[in-house]
């Protein structure tokens, strides 16, 4: 079974997530951040799951998507998974994970 790892980044991006939710619903912005990383244990099973965003010899990104967003994961060599954002689908995905 894979280990997934949330990158600082990735937190980062669901600690904003929850801030822009919690100004109308705090309520909501908890089960939306608590739903998203829920949606990301799935890939312990099924490391390959989302659709393939790149791949170079020595680096796989994959996205798997849940409701509006999107969440991009480096499938590593050893199997194991390391979210690096979660972004909403308006978001320029591409962009920002040049960043990264």
């Amino acid at each position: 079974m894979a280990k997934v790892d949330w990158a600082p980044e990735a937190e980062d991006c669901l600690r904003d997530i929850h801030d822009f939710v919690a100004e109308t619903s705090p309520e909501s912005a908890l089960k939306l951040v608590q739903s998203l990383i829920q949606r990301s244990f799935i890939l312990r099973e099924f490391p390959e799951l989302g659709y393939r965003l790149r791949e170079r010899p020595h680096e796989h990104i994959r996205v798997i998507v849940f409701g509006q967003y999107r969440m991009p994961y480096r499938l590593k060599a050893s199997g194991d998974i390391d979210i690096i954002g979660v972004f909403h689908g308006r978001m320029d995905m591409e962009r920002l994970l040049r960043k990264l």
